[in-house]
């Protein structure tokens, strides 16, 4: 059976512009405009498009970051080659290059 927008809004405890603005973005499958009125079936469940499959779960929690190894010679004035190579490229790749001398 069709019932109001505004009856349907209340039965579900919702705004009446709320499901107005749902009804003309396309939200509900059984809403039709009859003149300057909307109208809806009674027994269709409100829409709810929250995402509960948890993709988004702890998002806000941070990620665990993978240490980089020192290079040898933790000061700047014991010099030597690693201690070059630390302060000329990326960190990224001084870890991936000291990672793999170390296997």
């Amino acid at each position: 059976m069709l019932i109001s927008l505004a009856e349907y809004a209340a039965k579900h405890g919702k705004a009446p512009v709320s499901a107005r603005a749902l009804a003309q973005r396309g939200g509900f499958q059984t809403a039709r405009k009859i003149g300057r009125n909307w109208v809806v079936d009674d027994a269709e469940p409100w829409p709810d498009r929250r995402v509960k499959s948890g993709k988004y779960r702890d998002w806000r929690k941070q990620k665990k970051i993978k240490k980089c190894p020192q290079p040898p010679g933790k000061s700047r004035e014991a010099g030597g080659l690693a201690m070059r190579i630390y302060l000329l490229v990326p960190a990224r790749m001084f870890c991936s290059l000291f990672a793999k001398s170390e296997t």
